[in-house]
């Protein structure tokens, strides 16, 4: 009987091993290699580090915006490199992957799978403020605008980098949800507010946090 499962155990062993391989080969397979040269090409802003920061908070809810190298499950479930899976989604509305695949031609769980295993190269490959950089480049920011530097002077009047950590985390929300987070709408603009001061208190103890450590 002990003979027996210890054979059992040992054969699940073997299949979780294999199917762990078989996933990482085939996540490897499905990767674009995105060059790290062309995101600089096309990028047209440069965040402060306290800006990346904020970005990455308001994503990943991690005031630590450094992309993390994780084992595929634990990346999967993990939040760490969640800036890396945007940037991806983000630069496959805006470019032909080098492979040739069209984002807008997948289906949506097409797109998660091609997020996920190219965010895993992101990682691996580009810097993390690069991806930052280039994902305020290219967002959407509603009522037809594009990139922080023309959301900055249309919402606030202002440049980017003059905008203060609460104008800044405004434009990020409406990067995620252009409609619900529009700072023109009165409608909802004390809820709006309202998140917005508790995601700025909850970054600053979160922020706090990491120093100490």
């Amino acid at each position: 009987m002990k003979k027996k499962l210890i054979r059992i155990l040992s054969l699940f062993i073997c299949f979780c091993l294999t199917t762990y391989i078989i996933l990482n080969i085939y996540c490897n397979f499905n990767a674009s290699k995105i060059y790290e040269k062309d995101v600089i090409d096309e990028t047209k802003i440069e965040l402060s580090d306290t800006q990346v920061e904020i970005a990455s908070f308001v994503f990943s809810k991690q005031a630590n915006p450094k992309f993390k190298r994780l084992p595929l499950l634990t990346d999967y479930f993990s939040s760490a490199n969640r800036g890396a899976y945007i940037f991806v989604q983000e630069y496959g509305a805006c470019n032909l992957f080098p492979d040739n695949t069209c984002w807008h031609c997948l289906s949506p769980k097409g797109k998660k799978i091609k997020a996920f295993c190219t965010s895993r190269y992101v990682v691996r490959n580009i810097g993390y403020k690069i991806c930052y950089n280039y994902i305020f480049s290219a967002s959407y920011f509603g009522n037809g605008i594009y990139g922080l530097e023309n959301a900055a002077m249309f919402y606030f009047g202002k440049s980017y980098k003059d905008l203060s950590q609460k104008e800044f985390i405004n434009l990020v929300l409406m990067s995620i949800h252009p409609v619900k987070y529009d700072t023109l709408e009165k409608v909802n603009a004390k809820a709006i507010n309202d998140e917005i001061i508790e995601i700025y208190s909850n970054f600053e103890k979160a922020r706090k946090k990491l120093k100490k450590v």
